[in-house]
């Protein structure tokens, strides 16, 4: 009797093995086989382009976005699901590793990249020195738009500002970021007269060339970030402008009649 009850308790105890074996080897294959895949775009918050080149990972799997700035990371493990890492380029701020939510298999994550102040700074010389006023109105400090009061006002007004300056030869022959640039708790704009906290104080440094006479200047540009990155604040009073332009015209006007 003793006998049967040790062979039934060797049996109860073999079932029982064998299923904790099945639900291991089901747990194992389950692990190994199922799997969550991100996805996303990732732009640039300053002009909403496309970002490539950008490597993107998750639990040591990785992609880099291509020519419209898309990625795809596939065939993540349940044991990788970690946060999502960023191999950030020099000219944006870095980004934190990001929090995902596992709760679907397939995930998007869009992101946007902020340029760095002197990236920004950068972009501002080029596009001043190539007269591209369509781009820099974009930068411009939103207060700074609605002085100048429209896109069309302010690109017509610099564009015909940039035309007579190469009437009279006196144009941009180069233009880079200064030394020492500071944030300043207050400051107050000398065209618009409003004041402003915490502003960027960025020394930019000009080679102007006047009837062929190089002449080296330098001015100072302030930016304030503000939706998310940093806008440059007008240094043009357009009323002093078109004051400009208009004596100008009349000065051309009277020579042409002599």
């Amino acid at each position: 009797m003793a006998k049967q009850q040790r062979f039934r308790t060797s049996k109860k105890l073999r079932v029982l093995l064998g299923v904790i074996a099945i639900i291991l080897v089901g747990g194992l294959i389950f692990l190994f086989s199922y799997t969550y895949s991100v996805s996303g775009k990732i732009i640039d918050i300053s002009n909403k382009q496309v970002v490539k080149g950008i490597k993107v990972s998750v639990g040591g799997k990785s992609r880099e976005t291509d020519e419209q700035g898309s990625y795809k990371i596939k065939g993540i493990k349940i044991y990788q699901k970690k946060n999502l890492k960023l191999d950030t380029p020099n000219q944006y701020e870095k980004v934190a590793d990001i929090k995902l939510d596992f709760k679907s298999r397939n995930i998007q994550k869009d992101l946007e990249l902020e340029p760095t102040l002197e990236e920004i700074v950068n972009r501002d010389l080029i596009a001043g020195k190539n007269g591209q006023y369509d781009y820099l109105w974009d930068l411009l400090h939103p207060d700074d738009r609605a002085y100048w009061g429209s896109k069309e006002e302010y690109l017509n007004t610099l564009k015909k500002r940039d035309d007579l300056y190469a009437e009279i030869k006196y144009t941009v022959k180069s233009a880079t970021i200064g030394k020492n640039i500071r944030k300043l708790d207050t400051w107050k704009s000398e065209v618009t007269g409003k004041e402003y906290k915490e502003v960027m104080e960025v020394p930019e440094d000009y080679i102007m060339v006047d009837n062929g006479k190089e002449q080296p200047q330098t001015i100072l540009v302030y930016y304030q970030r503000i939706d998310g990155y940093y806008h440059y604040f007008t240094g043009v009073n357009k009323d002093e402008v078109k004051k400009w332009i208009e004596d100008y015209e009349k000065y051309k006007e009277a020579l042409s009649s002599l």
